[in-house]
């Protein structure tokens, strides 16, 4: 067992000690950090905050790719025919005898929704739930069987049944 003076208080206090009999510091023989490592200490800890917060900047979201005029029309051709399938069911809905008793079986439309095809179950004047059929061509609407065979029976149509949704 050697003795070494404490670090804090100077006082001469054996290697084996826990704590430094005289200003109660632990570890009384230990070294004390030189102000050079803390230092660069504090260098490195600052590179690295800085090293993840450049990180998380170049993370963010990646930029799409910017669209053609091709794509951009294209969209804008959809967004269209979906608003028109989205009037369509609206007009449906409001001449039913109990609107909030609709429930879309089937919506289809062609790709520029020129041609609506809407089929669909409510209750009618008697309380009873029906299937009904309706068609809309160039925005004009039709429960005709006939119009209904020539217009959507048998068509390759695009199935807009989300549209439901945006009423």
């Amino acid at each position: 067992m050697a003795m070494q003076q404490c670090r804090e208080c100077k006082a001469m206090v054996s290697t084996e000690a826990a704590a430094c009999p005289q200003c109660g510091v632990k570890h009384p023989t230990g070294k004390k950090t030189s102000k050079v490592t803390i230092f660069i200490a504090g260098i490195f800890a600052l590179a690295i905050v800085v090293g993840l917060a450049d990180s998380n900047k170049t993370k963010s979201s990646p930029q799409a790719p910017e669209k053609t005029p091709e794509q951009i029309a294209k969209e804008k051709a959809d967004q269209e025919a979906f608003d028109r399938v989205v009037i369509a069911l609206k007009v449906t809905k409001s001449s039913l005898k109990d609107p909030s008793s609709v429930e879309w079986a089937s919506i289809a439309a062609d790709d520029k929704a020129d041609v609506i095809c809407i089929e669909y179950r409510a209750k009618n004047s008697f309380n009873a739930t029906v299937l009904s059929t309706i068609s809309f061509a160039d925005g004009k609407p039709s429960t005709d069987k006939s119009m209904w065979n020539k217009r959507c029976a048998g068509k390759r149509l695009f199935d807009m049944k989300k549209a439901q949704y945006a009423l």
